[in-house]
């Protein structure tokens, strides 16, 4: 062995280096050739094609992602991918790679590993051939094999299915409306890598439900229930299918089909399972699962235009059934005082949008009072707990012309979708009593300044005649002023200048708080919080919270929704920002592990180990900047 030219190698797989040095019982020249043929055939420029994902998960009309690998090269071009018939290409980015440095006594060689990522979408069944793909490496040409894949027919209906239900009467816009989202998954029946048709194993709703990507279901956001049926499958038998309901209360603003932009069903369903031997302990976990999406059938859900036809003047669009009631204080004044009118509603309709009462379209109000030109905003007042509107108020503030002894009737105008026509709730007149303002005399007025009439010294009477005309000018070169320039040009310099310095602080803080720095440091301080705060669970409920602080942090830093990063797409985020390979990859094999163990559990031991390898994987894709 020492005398084998390798003996001297150092060789890496990503970010690797090779050192040669003259060897031990060979003589230098010959040590040097005989590595340097040798590395001649290691590193010989490749381009090959590889299809991503398990074969048996490629369908027509759904997305595959195919990468060109481009093995050894300094210099290479993104290639050109080829049509293929009945299939859409498009460019999705370029994939992770690696480098290759060799120092030969001082002369350092570097080669890079790159690939290139296309997504194919099948449009038909059957085969599909990607023909060789040229590719320009350090200036020659280097083709790959021809390569091909299966299109299936899709079967995500088979699989998991979604619908909205709604109200059975009409819809109409501005109705605050309560829809279900029913999700119909297929009771999942795993077989067990490498042994088909052997050892089934069956979930249950709950552990069906871990696989649905929730944060993509918004706006459904409250769980109802969960439940088992039997329908219908290929054959004519019945199969289990669990079904799952979410409720929500919307407003359908704009008349037309009922929509919800990007709302997607995706789960990861599960399709095998394996058995994870480690000492006397055995765990499930799941090896293969196939990502589906399904977009629910909104049926004939319709959203009508509020009729011309009926709708009174001062209609503000109030849409749903409502009382008014209304309070006004003091309930004692004089004209011109200022009065507080409070005006509440309440109704199953969306108050929290719910507009004011048109004052201005009240006769008796606009002429026995003044009234604010800009209507009040309004707060909700809530149910204890806090989630339930309970009121709709608004406070006016209003000032009597003439003396009055009620405030009259105020109309609320609505649009009664239950019976497809307008109402008027009214509130009743409230007794109030405005007197006339007391009046004063002159001498009263005079008496206000300490003195009466009588005490005041006489005017100075003029001098018959004309008095002597003076300019303007004069004038103002007669006044004096106390205002020194010192206090002028204060009084000029220092608003502008306060205003710039909070223009200034509100900009600094602003910039910190969208600093990457600092939105980096913040989630990292979150994941582990939440790696540690979940010690004192059972060994399935930490393995899910620290599952979830991964996935949360990747998404928190970059500042999207929790649910951004799940599985793959968080080690391909990685890649993309130019971390190395082995560090995507560390951070995949750590999410996988924790979302097996979330569902097999495991001991104590375990699960000390995978929480200190996830707070291991965060300390390294922390130090990875992303933009």
């Amino acid at each position: 062995m020492d005398s084998s030219p390798m003996r001297m190698c150092n060789l890496a797989t990503d970010n690797c280096r090779l050192r040669l040095r003259p060897l031990r019982g060979v003589p230098g020249a010959a040590g040097i050739l005989i590595a340097l043929v040798w590395m001649a055939g290691a590193m010989a420029q490749e381009a090959r094609v590889q299809v991503l994902g398990d074969p048996r998960d490629i369908f027509v009309d759904q997305p595959v992602l195919v990468q060109v690998l481009i093995d050894f090269s300094q210099r290479c071009e993104a290639p050109s991918f080829p049509d293929i018939l009945d299939c859409s290409v498009r460019f999705a980015g370029v994939g992770p790679d690696s480098t290759f440095r060799m120092d030969l006594n001082g002369h350092v060689t570097e080669s890079r590993k790159r690939s290139y990522r296309f997504e194919l979408i099948p449009r038909r069944l059957g085969r599909f051939d990607i023909p060789p793909i040229d590719v320009q490496a350090d200036g020659r040409v280097i083709q790959t094999q021809l390569t091909s894949f299966e299109a299936r027919r899709d079967d995500t209906g088979e699989l998991v299915r979604a619908k909205i239900v709604g109200p059975e009467k009409p819809i109409y816009a501005g109705q605050q409306i309560e829809l279900t989202l029913e999700i119909q998954v297929r009771a999942p029946a795993l077989e067990r890598r490498e042994q088909r048709g052997q050892g089934r194993i069956r979930l249950d709703a709950a552990e069906t439900w871990r696989y649905l990507n929730a944060a993509t279901l918004a706006p459904f956001s409250t769980y109802r229930s969960q439940g088992a049926i039997s329908l219908p499958e290929e054959g004519g038998l019945l199969g289990q299918w669990f079904v799952y309901r979410l409720v929500e209360r919307v407003v359908a603003t704009q008349p037309g089909s009922l929509r919800f932009d990007g709302l997607i069903v995706r789960m990861r369903y599960p399709l095998e399972y394996g058995i994870d031997s480690f000492g006397m302990l055995t765990n499930t976990i799941i090896t293969r699962v196939r990502e589906v999406a399904v977009e629910p059938d909104y049926g004939n859900l319709t959203v009508l235009p509020l009729p011309e036809q009926g709708r009174p003047a001062d209609f503000a669009g109030a849409v749903g059934t409502f009382t008014i009631r209304s309070a006004i204080t003091p309930g004692d004044a004089r004209v011109g005082d200022p009065l507080e009118l409070s005006v509440d509603i309440r109704g199953d309709g969306p108050l929290d949008s719910l507009p004011p009462p048109r004052l201005d379209m009240h006769p008796e109000i606009t002429a026995n009072f003044r009234i604010p030109d800009v209507p009040p905003a309004g707060e909700t007042i809530r149910s204890a707990r806090g989630d339930e509107p309970l009121v709709r108020r608004y406070r006016f503030t209003l000032r009597p012309q003439r003396p009055l002894s009620e405030l009259p009737s105020i109309r609320y105008p609505y649009f009664d979708p239950q019976r497809g026509e307008y109402a008027v709730a009214i509130a009743p007149a409230v007794p109030l009593r405005v007197t006339t303002a007391d009046r004063i005399s002159d001498e009263d007025v005079v008496g206000l300044g300490g003195r009466s009439a009588a005490s005041a010294p006489p005017a100075e009477r003029p001098e018959p005649g004309l008095r002597p005309m003076t300019s303007v000018e004069q004038a103002l070169r007669g006044a004096r002023t106390d205002v020194s320039r010192a206090e002028a040009l204060a009084a000029v310099g220092a608003p502008p200048a306060a205003l710039a310095a909070c223009f200034l602080a509100g900009w600094l803080v602003g910039r910190r708080r969208r600093s990457p720095l600092l939105r980096e440091r913040r989630a990292l301080r979150a994941a582990r919080r939440r790696i540690r705060a979940a010690t004192k669970r059972s060994p399935r409920e930490r393995a899910a919270a620290v599952h979830a602080a991964l996935v949360t942090y990747l998404a928190e830093r970059r500042g999207e929704p929790p649910g951004r990063y799940v599985g793959r797409e968080g080690a391909a985020l990685l890649t993309a920002c130019g971390a190395p390979a082995e560090v995507a990859q560390r951070w995949m094999e750590a999410v996988e592990a924790a979302e097996a163990a979330s569902f097999g559990g495991m001991n104590n031991a375990n699960d000390d180990a995978l929480a200190e390898r996830a707070e291991r994987v965060l300390i390294e894709v922390a130090g990875v900047r992303m933009p």
